[in-house]
């Protein structure tokens, strides 16, 4: 899997069907910063591996405390959230360092 600068990959527990993919995915594709142009509504859902991808509009700044928030009052766990740093490096925010924001 690959991380592109417009994206966001996301770690989520709970994420185990394709029902739970669709509703998922409505919540995430809601949020202002999410290009629908790509993916589903510009969501990926893999529930094998629970993961999401949510691919951002270029320039748009990304709120990691609403995608926790969505998340969570949809019935899941986020774990871990990897995104693509200046520089080409890729940054992990664990659950407990958004918390401790």
């Amino acid at each position: 899997m690959t991380i592109t600068n417009n994206e966001i990959i996301l770690e989520i527990n709970g994420l185990v069907c394709s029902f739970c993919a669709m509703g998922l995915n409505e919540v995430l594709s809601s949020l202002i910063f999410v290009d629908k142009d790509k993916y589903k509504d510009g969501v990926f859902i893999d529930t094998n591996y629970q993961y999401v991808i949510i691919s951002i509009i270029t320039g748009t700044k990304i709120n990691v405390k609403e995608i926790s928030q969505k998340i969570s009052d949809a019935g899941y766990e986020l774990k871990i959230i990897y995104m693509k740093i200046a520089g080409g490096k890729i940054k992990s925010i664990s659950l407990d360092e958004l918390l401790n924001e």
